[in-house]
């Protein structure tokens, strides 16, 4: 890989990390993206193809009928009228991916409506790492929040638009802790872990690399404001992943 092709894919990968680890920060959980490009390698490995099945995140807010909301969140509000899914290649980003809907339990003032927000805000995380459309993050995330990670999709979207690369596959995943969360009038509490790999990085020249999965123990914290609930990422005691730091080699 020529050392222009490395400069911009190095500066993807740390417009990505600021992109996913502000979402993080904002609310004091900071998974380990800061290694994302701490090292340089050559460009040798190409990443396995991705698979051909459509994105999935967790949370069927709309869902679970039972009231032990423990393990992973389900989310299964998409709207697919674009049409099939198709995985991201070296020639192309990803298309027609589902896009989330915000499901309408988000605005029923209980325990399946934060859960609900949180299935929300992390499958609208995911959408923005695939497809850069960070409409969905503005709208899942409070508002107050929106300026601050609005700049850093900005700045990732330009270094990829740049360098001519794109993410393909990447995963977002919240597990809860307890079967129901803490709750007190219009604000909750939830404890749980988020855990994410930013999936195969498609950059110049055809180069590809796969990224860790980093895995973090998180605080959700919601907020019932507008007529529903808002969710983030809140302090986490720690975090662990596949290796000590996010090695998200360009």
């Amino acid at each position: 890989m020529s050392e222009r092709s490395y400069d911009f894919s190095r500066r993807t990968a740390l417009a990505a990390a600021g992109a996913v680890g502000s979402a993080m920060v904002l609310s004091a959980c900071a998974p380990k993206v800061r290694g994302i490009a701490s090292e340089q390698q050559s460009a040798g490995a190409t990443a396995s193809s991705s698979s051909s099945s459509p994105p999935s995140s967790s949370s069927s807010s709309s869902s679970s009928s039972s009231s032990n909301y423990a393990g992973e969140v389900r989310f299964t509000s998409f709207d697919t009228s674009a049409g099939a899914y198709e995985p991201a290649t070296k020639e192309h980003p990803s298309k027609n991916v589902p896009k989330p809907t915000k499901p309408s339990d988000i605005n029923d003032k209980s325990a399946a409506g934060f859960y609900a927000a949180i299935g929300y805000t992390t499958a609208a995380m995911q959408y923005a790492m695939e497809t850069l459309d960070f409409s969905l993050v503005a709208d899942a995330f409070p508002p107050e929040y929106k300026d601050v990670l609005e700049s850093k999709f900005n700045q990732l979207k330009q270094q990829t638009t740049n360098s001519k690369s794109w993410f393909g596959g990447p995963k977002f995943k919240a597990i809860l802790k307890s079967p129901e969360p803490t709750m007190n009038g219009t604000s909750a509490t939830w404890e749980g872990t988020i855990s994410f790999s930013l999936g195969t990085f498609y950059g110049p020249s055809g180069v590809s690399r796969e990224s860790e999965t980093e895995t973090s123990d998180t605080l959700y914290r919601g907020t019932y404001t507008e007529g529903r609930w808002w969710a983030i990422y809140g302090s986490s005691s720690g975090s662990s992943g596949s290796g000590s730091s996010q090695e998200f080699s360009l």
